[in-house]
């Protein structure tokens, strides 16, 4: 959240204070950032600027700002290169064809889920989440996409934004997907296994700031 104070033009040397008074439950944390003092002409309103958010991983090193779920039954694995399943996954990642990608094993995980969940971003202002999917195979599950919302309280709110589901074939699919919320959240990628040939893989994810193009 963004706040602005106009402060008057003053006739001697002055400094700023800021003063917070905790509460005494455990969802009582604040924190403060990105403070900027800029001079204003004396009739020019005092304006918020919301900071430009651009994330962007290939998975090529790490997995960035990405972490493993801790409540799901499996991870998601970086490869390079197919993946050993046969009849489903990628044979190489999006990006370069030499670089890396996470993906789902199916053999031996029928049923099973992964998430992969982003840092928490900025509310108040429009996001655009774009990624390279991969699902091709026989009885393949589904790749469902979150927003996890921080409440004022400290617990979250999932909301499910979208859900690929189905064999896509052997390709790289873009998908892109406009994301708004009031309030600090984060982004759930909550991928299922369906049979032992129903790899999931991702790629090239991408959360930037504004409207998606």
């Amino acid at each position: 959240m963004n706040a602005c104070i106009y402060i008057s033009k003053r006739q001697q040397d002055y400094q700023l204070a800021i003063e917070a008074v905790r509460g005494s439950g455990y969802y009582s944390d604040m924190a403060i950032d990105d403070m900027v003092i800029s001079a204003v002409a004396d009739n020019q309103n005092c304006t918020c600027f919301n900071i430009a958010y651009d994330d962007y991983c290939d998975f090529d090193n790490d997995l960035c700002h990405w972490k493993q779920g801790t409540v799901d039954n499996l991870d998601w694995t970086r490869k390079q290169g197919p993946t050993p399943s046969v009849q489903t996954g990628p044979s190489m990642d999006h990006t370069t064809g030499l670089g890396y990608y996470l993906y789902l094993e199916s053999n031996n995980h029928n049923g099973q889920k992964a998430e992969l969940i982003s840092e928490y971003i900025q509310g108040t202002m429009d996001y655009c989440l774009s990624l390279f999917y991969h699902m091709n195979g026989v009885d393949i599950g589904h790749l469902d996409i979150f927003k996890e919302v921080q409440q004022i309280s400290g617990r979250t709110t999932r909301y499910k934004l979208l859900s690929l589901t189905g064999n896509k074939g052997d390709s790289w699919l873009e998908q892109k997907l406009l994301i708004t919320s009031p309030s600090t959240f984060r982004i759930v990628l909550s991928g299922a296994i369906g049979s032992d040939t129903s790899d999931i893989a991702v790629d090239d994810i991408r959360v930037k700031s504004g409207q998606c193009k």
